[in-house]
């Protein structure tokens, strides 16, 4: 009920039809958790679609899981009724990728990533009119990933701009790559990670301990600027923002965070929270199996 209600023609009969169960078999029927991440993003009419969502909530749903920490940010920030949710209400921690198997070799590039892809073109064509301005990120190879979906006519774009940059070091200067399953594997050798901040994206960042700019993306809302300036304000990230996004200042808060000797501050934030999140619904499903003997 927090998200988009695309599904709701799918999840509204299956609610209902819980309903009736429970009343049927009391703790013998399912338990129904849903998952949110830090932040939600806002919604137009946000009084009235948080009294809906708080309704729904208190209805059906068993367990709320948010996959962030209440000293980063706690609900009630984007949730102003979080407190009404009680005990449903659960802080799994952030749900950070597992660690690499074995050790990861520096190559010191700096990783230009877009996420999904469909809406990092102006970062990607920043950060390349960047790269001849910035004194240190300049000198280091560099590695643009797309993203998946990432439009066509954008990776043709970029990779003759990219072209243009010759070589380093006997490898090309900038090299541009559709996708890379194991982002955190590989900031965790990179120099500098520059890039906007998603919720998976920010977590490969924290994962690996790389150093890292972001520039939230900031037209579906304020979700991605709230989650940059909290970090920012632990000394986790550097953030420019988009109104302020140009090849010098880009250039100049890479350099920054490259040559900060301070930077980046450790994390001291919990990243295990699929194991936490396995935990409470573990327990959810085992008084469902005894409510059934």
């Amino acid at each position: 009920p927090f998200g988009r209600h695309a599904l709701a023609f799918e999840l509204a009969p299956l609610l209902f039809a819980l309903g009736d169960d429970r009343a049927r078999r009391g703790p013998a029927a399912p338990r129904v958790v849903v998952s949110v991440r830090d932040i939600l993003v806002s919604k137009a009419n946000a009084a009235w679609s948080e009294l809906a969502v708080l309704a729904v909530v208190l209805q059906w749903v068993d367990r709320v899981l948010v996959h962030g920490a209440p000293d980063v940010i706690p609900l009630e920030r984007t949730f102003s009724p979080a407190a009404r949710l009680g005990e449903r209400l659960v802080y799994t921690g952030y749900l950070a990728p597992s660690p690499p198997a074995a050790p990861v070799s520096p190559h010191g590039e700096v990783v230009v990533s877009g996420g999904g892809g469909q809406v990092a073109a102006t970062l990607f064509r920043t950060a390349l009119a960047a790269r001849p301005l910035a004194r240190h990120a300049g000198l280091r190879p560099w590695r643009l990933l797309l993203g998946p979906y990432c439009p066509e006519a954008v990776r043709t774009e970029l990779e003759r701009a990219a072209s243009a940059f010759g070589t380093v070091a006997g490898r090309p200067a900038v090299t541009v790559e559709p996708f890379r399953a194991d982002l955190a594997g590989h900031l965790r050798g990179a120099g500098l990670s520059v890039s906007q901040a998603g919720y998976n994206t920010v977590l490969d960042i924290l994962a690996s301990g790389v150093r890292a700019v972001v520039v939230p993306y900031e037209e579906t809302g304020d979700e991605q600027p709230i989650r940059a300036g909290l970090l920012a304000a632990r000394g986790l990230v550097r953030v420019l923002s988009e109104a302020t996004q140009s090849p010098a200042t880009l250039a100049q808060t890479m350099d920054a965070a490259l040559t900060d000797p301070a930077f980046p501050a450790p994390a001291h934030l919990a990243l295990d929270g699929a194991r936490r999140s396995v935990t409470v619904v573990a327990e959810l499903a085992a008084a469902v199996r005894a409510g059934r003997r």
